[in-house]
C-alpha cells in the first residue's frame, strides 16, 4: 500500500493485477478444522485488494482450494473483476468469470485477460478449455478494442516458453505459478515480455510505461539499461590501480585485455543504440516488499485486524505484544 502511494504521488496512475494463486497457499483440499478461518483470510485479503484498487484478479488453482461456491460468492462480493477466460461450468457449459475486462487509461485502453491450465481435481464442477487457444482468441478480439494486452497466466512454470510461443499477439504476459523471479538483467528477445514476481506476494513485478506511437513496438529499455551499468562498471575495474594511465598505457604488453576492453566498450554502445532508437519505452522492476518500504498504518491496522480474527476461529489466544505461547511440548519435557 505505501508503495501504492508513492507511485500516486508521482502524477501516475497504476494498473494493479494480480496473476492468480492469491487466495489460498496450495491447490490442495483445506483440512476441515482450518477452514472457517482460511476462508476469513481469502474474504480479507480481496478486501484489503479493494482499498489497495486492484484492477482485476486472475483465478488460479489455488483460489478454488476452498470449492468453487466458495470462490463465486468470493467474486459476487467484491467489486473487483475475477477473470477466468477458459474455466466453464460442466453442467450449463457456460463460462464461470468474466474473460477480461478493458480498462482504460486514457488515451489508452489496456485489455486484460486472464487463463489457466491448473484446475484442481476435487473442483468437479468445472471444466477447463485448453488455455493457450481460448487465450489466442480472445488476443485477437481485444487488438480490436484495446491498444495494450496484458494476459494474466496460471500455468506451470515448463509452460514458459509456448505461453510466449502461442500468445506472441499479447504485450504483457504476467506468470503467477512461476517460482523463480525475472530478474532485470534477463534478456527477453523478440515477442511479448513475459515476467514472474515470484511467490507468496514478497515482490511487485513493475512496469513503467512511456508510449509515443503505438505503431512501434515496446522495448524493453531496463535490460539495455542494466547492460550499459554493467559494461560501465567492468570497464572502469581494470582502470582500478592506475586512473590516471590510458588503457593502452596499462596493458601494453596485454593484448587480451585490451581486446576484452573493446569488446565491453563495443557492447556498451549498442546497448545504448537500442536505448536511444526506443520508441515505446517499457521498464520493468522488481520491488521487494521488505520494512524498507514503511508501512501504511490504516493497512497495518486492517491486517492486525485480520490476523487476530483468524486466531480467535483457530481458538489460538490473541496475547499482548512482546508475549509467546509456551510450546506444549517444551512443558511436556520439563514435566
Amino acid at each position: 500500500m505505501k508503495y501504492i502511494e508513492s507511485v500516486k504521488k508521482e502524477g501516475k496512475n497504476p494498473v494493479i493485477l494480480d496473476a492468480g494463486d492469491a487466495l489460498f497457499e496450495s491447490s490442495n483440499t483445506i483440512m476441515k478444522q482450518n477452514l472457517a478461518s482460511s476462508k476469513f483470510k481469502a474474504q480479507s485479503l480481496v478486501k484489503g485488494y479493494e482499498v489497495i484498487g486492484y484492477e482485476a484478479i486472475n483465478v488460479g488453482a489455488f483460489d478454488l482450494a476452498a470449492g468453487y461456491e466458495f470462490l463465486k460468492t468470493v467474486s459476487d462480493g467484491t467489486s473487483i473483476p475475477f477473470l477466468s477466460a477458459n474455466l466453464f461450468d460442466k453442467k450449463s457449459g457456460e463460462r464461470v468469470f468474466d474473460p477480461y475486462i478493458i480498462v482504460e487509461r486514457p488515451p489508452f485502453k489496456i485489455g486484460i485477460i486472464g487463463v489457466t491450465n491448473l484446475l484442481p481435481s476435487s473442483v468437479t464442477e468445472l471444466t477447463m478449455k485448453n488455455y493457450l487457444q481460448v487465450g489466442k482468441s480472445f488476443i485477437e478480439t481485444l487488438k480490436r478494442e484495446a491498444d495494450i494486452i496484458v494476459m494474466l497466466v496460471n500455468a506451470d512454470k515448463k509452460e514458459r516458453g509456448i505461453i510466449k510461443k502461442e500468445f506472441a499477439e499479447a504485450d504483457y504476459i504476467v506468470l503467477s505459478r512461476e517460482i523463480q523471479k525475472t530478474r532485470q538483467n534477463q534478456a527477453q528477445g523478440t515477442g511479448p515480455f513475459i515476467c514472474s514476481p515470484g511467490k507468496q506476494g514478497k515482490y511487485l513485478a513493475v512496469i513503467d510505461l512511456n508510449i509515443v506511437n503505438l505503431d512501434s513496438p515496446f522495448v524493453d529499455i531496463s535490460y539495455y539499461k542494466q547492460q550499459v551499468k554493467n559494461t560501465e562498471t567492468r570497464i572502469a575495474r581494470y582502470k582500478k590501480k592506475e586512473p590516471e594511465k590510458s588503457f593502452e598505457e596499462i596493458y601494453a604488453n596485454q593484448p587480451n585485455i585490451l581486446r576484452n576492453i573493446d569488446v565491453l566498450r563495443k557492447q556498451k554502445q549498442t546497448a545504448k543504440d537500442q536505448l536511444d532508437r526506443a520508441i515505446n519505452q517499457s521498464e520493468y522492476k522488481l520491488v521487494s516488499m521488505s520494512r524498507k518500504i514503511g508501512d501504511d498504518l490504516d493497512m497495518l491496522t486492517f491486517v492486525d485486524r485480520v490476523f487476530k480474527k483468524e486466531n480467535e476461529i483457530k481458538g489460538i489466544p490473541n496475547l499482548p505484544p512482546g508475549k509467546k505461547l509456551k510450546s506444549p511440548i517444551r512443558s511436556l519435557k520439563n514435566n
